[in-house]
């Protein structure tokens, strides 16, 4: 019923923000004013509100485990991120339209970086010879390959 009339009778004390039950007063506190005191004992970051924030920490900072697999070709990430990019290869699911041509893309970089051709831009001129590049990593490469510089 107090979800319909509007009352908030369970008040934070630390920001006096109103819920409609006890439970949700206590999730409130757990998500936003519980103390973050854990702390990893391999270098010593801190900051973390649950065993699980952690055990992710550790897991991607200091084990690379990996641990989400793709079932369709065997390739393992360390986060579910990575892993749900990934995923998107293995679909012709394309909502990212180009306004320029008729080209689709997977990922909104993809399109993005797409986009610069149409645009004429280059944002990543080489610091040595000054060629300009669509994409910081081609710039790199070029750095490498022409200039035996690594960066």
């Amino acid at each position: 019923m107090r979800k319909h009339t509007g009352e908030l009778p369970y008040k934070c004390t630390k920001c006096s923000k109103g819920f409609i039950s006890n439970s949700h007063l206590r999730n409130h506190i757990n998500f936003h004013h519980k103390e973050r005191n854990l702390e990893c004992n391999v270098c010593r970051a801190t900051g973390f509100y649950t065993k699980q924030d952690l055990e992710n920490h550790i897991r991607t900072k200091h084990t690379k485990e990996r641990i989400f697999h793709c079932n369709v070709c065997n390739k393992s990430f360390m986060s579910s991120g990575v892993y749900y990019q990934h995923r998107l290869i293995h679909t012709d699911i394309r909502k990212y339209p180009c306004t320029y041509c008729d080209k689709t893309f997977r990922r909104w970089l993809a399109l993005h970086n797409h986009i610069r051709i149409h645009k004429g831009e280059r944002p990543f001129p080489c610091e040595l010879c000054g060629r300009a590049f669509r994409q910081r990593g081609d710039m790199k490469k070029h750095l490498a390959t022409q200039h035996c510089k690594k960066t």
